[in-house]
């Protein structure tokens, strides 16, 4: 090889079960059956470790294995809060951090307007009264309207009480009035036109102390306030329309891969989500083997934090989901590294 090699781098509450008028009443265009899976994981970043040297135990490179791969997980600041698990290919020292997720409700959506009896029925599709949560859809519409909702909660009586996920004029907007006898509190998206007639990603992250923040396209496009309190007493069904005090604001267009997680996801696995980085469960949980190491830990609500337990854990195999070319950089060119030597010095310490 020849010179000295580069280290890694480090860069509320459900109404009432009852049968609701807002709701029942007017025939509606049901949404495709769910064919998304609720249970997968998500690459947060790939590294081709042939040509890099980790620590004192492989100073020539092409020997680093799967300990530097768990150190990259559960101990770089970039990944640590996000990442639950890696896979290690050792022949082909590739090593991939992944993020498994859970989500409490999928839907495929389909053709939503003109009125509010083609809008979508997302029956099911209840929001968590406390914590944080997040909203995903896939959507595109060429109509320049006032009010588009995505997808939109009401108390299912007709109250002012609601949540909505919704363009206004082509803008991105989050808005909620939780509570009964609230107010309305919204956050809009900032250089973004997604009523161009393109498909666009879109997302919110709501956490639990009241912050919003906007997604559109893999890029974070508006931050802001809502309500400290989180929604309660919201009818645990949804539509591509309004359904509180007034039934209207009708999305005009195509709603689709809608998602919602009962917690706050993080800025890393929006992105990758939006970008498609999706690892099928059967990579990540696979059938052991003698010769390669997959680890993942149990899904949680919360990111992990604390430093993992190093015992290596039963041999299982692992999974090249993508060529990994000799480059500086991961294959998606904006993921940094932490160094492994200096990642190997804080654990000694902590010990």
């Amino acid at each position: 090889r020849g010179g000295a090699l580069p280290l890694l781098q480090p860069n509320g509450q459900p109404a009432a079960e009852v049968v609701l008028w807002v709701h029942e009443a007017p025939k509606h265009q049901p949404a495709e059956s769910a064919v998304l899976t609720p249970d997968f994981a998500v690459i947060l970043g790939q590294f081709d470790m042939s040509n890099r040297k980790c620590g004192h135990h492989c100073p020539k490179g092409g020997c680093c294995d799967s300990t530097d791969c768990h150190d990259q997980c559960f101990h770089d600041p970039m990944y640590k809060d996000s990442c639950t698990g890696f896979i290690f290919n050792d022949s082909a020292q590739l090593c991939t951090l992944h993020r498994r997720l859970k989500a409490t409700f999928v839907s495929n959506g389909g053709h939503s307007g003109p009125g509010l009896e083609s809008s979508l029925l997302f029956p099911g599709a209840a929001l968590p009264g406390d914590g944080g949560f997040t909203i995903m859809a896939t959507i595109k519409s060429a109509v320049m309207n006032h009010c588009q909702d995505i997808i939109s909660w009401g108390d299912g009586r007709g109250g002012w009480m609601s949540v909505e996920l919704r363009l206004t004029m082509g803008v991105l907007m989050y808005g909620e009035n939780p509570t009964l006898g609230g107010s309305w509190h919204q956050v809009r998206s900032k250089g973004v036109q997604a009523a161009d007639g393109n498909w666009h990603d879109v997302a919110v992250v709501r956490t639990a102390s009241g912050e919003a923040f906007l997604y559109a396209d893999g890029k974070q496009v508006g931050v802001g306030n809502v309500h400290k309190r989180g929604p309660q007493g919201l009818y645990p069904t949804a539509r591509s329309a309004r359904v509180a005090h007034a039934q209207d604001c009708v999305f005009q267009g195509h709603v689709k891969n809608v998602r919602i997680f009962d917690q706050a996801l993080q800025k890393a696995v929006i992105k990758a989500i939006q970008a498609d980085r999706l690892l099928p469960l059967d990579k990540v949980i696979a059938k052991p083997t003698t010769t390669t190491l997959t680890t993942t830990t149990p899904t949680t609500s919360t990111p992990t934090t604390a430093a993992p337990n190093r015992t290596t854990p039963a041999p299982e195999p692992a999974v090249r989901t993508t060529s990994a070319p000799h480059r500086e950089m991961s294959m998606f060119g904006d993921w940094g590294y932490a160094p492994v030597q200096a990642l190997r010095s804080m654990l000694q310490r902590q010990r």
